[in-house]
């Protein structure tokens, strides 16, 4: 039996099960400890994404963010309803809806949104700059003309104005975000990898008869992954902010959806100076959400960076 367990031991060594894991969990703990802040933040960014899940499935939500009953209007925070059946943690706004579900649900529309723009922009860009810094000459030209074109103009005006356009809804913001949120990336990885392609193992790459394609794809984007990751932080941070902005505009997420940046202007801004809470606890949760990813962000840098490793 003894001799069983070694070898079992030393089969799942040698796959790098336990070992694997264990060294993982080191890293996280290096990261904590070097970065407490950035660590603080993930988790509440992990914390945001779950939010964001169990209110997609219901699961967390106390009541329906979208019933609203004239009798509980503006109570304040747990208070219960008048005919004591419900209770109300964080109050109710001015059509008596649960303020606490609608708080979640609107973390869920922010956090979809900031997750699907990062997910379509982020690989585009990246293939844009990969393929921009990789062929040079007048392809890369004519490239990065474009991206300075769309760059050009500050990017919440821009969006509000194609928005304006197409016309108001949740599904038309997402599509211009994704696409404005591109040039980003495509001009960070195109410096990347500006400077990978000049190392001697490209060449080498290229003198054994690897195709364009593959030393792309197997031998320079595995090594400029880490830019990619720092920069999905700034990404959902920055697609936050638009989507608030955009539905508190009124030409985002259209009623009765519940939008953090919606509730701001609708019963946030009307009924400010007698229930203040309307406004603050919408705001606070997008500033929780934006500060954390950019404090995570800030941390990955310093630490995937090897120039800012030394320093910390």
């Amino acid at each position: 039996m003894a001799a069983q367990g070694q070898t079992i031991g030393a089969a799942g060594a040698r796959f790098g099960g336990p070992s694997r894991l264990g060294g993982f969990a080191q890293t996280l703990w290096k990261f904590a400890k070097r970065h407490p802040m950035g660590a603080f933040c993930g988790v509440l960014y992990l914390m945001s994404v779950g939010i964001a899940i169990g209110a997609f499935t219901g699961t967390i939500l106390p009541y329906d963010p979208d019933v609203f009953k004239g009798a509980d209007r503006l109570l304040p925070m747990g208070a219960h309803s008048r005919d004591g059946a419900r209770f109300f943690v964080l109050g109710t706004d001015n059509l008596g809806r649960d303020m606490l579900s609608r708080i979640l649900k609107g973390t869920e529309i922010s956090v979809f949104f900031a997750i699907g723009v990062a997910a379509v922009s982020i690989p585009l860009g990246s293939a844009i700059g990969l393929s921009s810094a990789y062929a040079g000459g007048k392809v890369d030209l004519y490239i990065q003309r474009v991206m300075d074109a769309i760059q050009v103009f500050p990017f919440i005006v821009l969006a509000i104005a194609i928005v304006s356009i197409l016309g108001p809804g949740i599904w038309q913001g997402f599509w211009v975000v994704a696409i404005l949120s591109i040039p980003r990336p495509a001009r960070v990885i195109r410096g990347s990898v500006l400077g990978a392609k000049q190392n001697m193992w490209v060449e080498a790459a290229r003198c054994i008869g690897c195709s364009d394609r593959r030393i792309m794809y197997r031998h320079i984007l595995p090594n400029v992954m880490a830019p990619m990751i720092v920069l999905g932080s700034y990404v959902l941070a920055q697609a936050i902010i638009t989507e608030a902005t955009l539905s508190f505009l009124g030409i985002g997420a259209q009623p009765p959806t519940a939008s953090l940046g919606q509730m701001l202007t609708q019963s946030g801004s009307t009924f400010f100076q007698t229930n203040p809470r309307l406004a603050i606890l919408p705001g606070t949760a997008i500033s929780i959400m934006v500060f954390s990813m950019n404090m995570f962000g800030d941390a990955l840098r310093d630490a995937l960076d090897p120039r800012l490793r030394g320093s910390r």
